[in-house]
């Protein structure tokens, strides 16, 4: 009865792990690390309701790996951040031979890796909203 358990519940985890997998597409694979995105629906603990996109970063090289890149985002269709002179949106991250990192909808999780898409939360109230239309990885650097 406990091998059959804890057969069942390593399938179902298995099962979770590749559901959840399946679900980031891939942006980019460079140098041994590949870039991956997918998008979320996230309910902080702090704040609305939103949807975000996530960018996940993976080392499968066996070497120590430095990621750089511009965050161009277009809001309504306009460019927010594609001015060379705002350092604010570019980002730099290190990863070991191996590692992972990923964004997430927490408020203690990496921003650098959260990209905002829009509120959700049918107590925002807006006549104007901002919402995501399009994101670039821009000068993506892998070193």
């Amino acid at each position: 009865m406990i091998k059959t358990s804890i057969t069942i519940i390593s399938f179902l985890s298995v099962l979770l792990v590749n559901a959840q997998s399946e679900d980031w597409s891939l942006y980019a694979d460079d140098g041994g690390v590949q870039v991956y995105f997918k998008k979320v629906q996230c309910n902080p603990e702090m704040g609305f309701d939103n949807e975000s996109i996530m960018l996940k970063l993976v080392n499968s090289s066996g070497l120590n790996r430095t990621i750089e890149w511009d965050r161009w985002l277009w809001y309504n269709g306009n460019c927010k951040t594609c001015d060379e002179a705002d350092l604010g949106d570019h980002k730099t991250i290190q990863l070991l031979p191996g590692q992972q990192v990923q964004g997430g909808c927490s408020v203690h999780s990496n921003q650098d890796l959260s990209l905002f898409v829009r509120f959700a939360d049918t107590q925002y109230k807006n006549p104007n909203p901002q919402v995501l239309t399009k994101f670039e990885l821009g000068n993506l650097l892998v070193r």
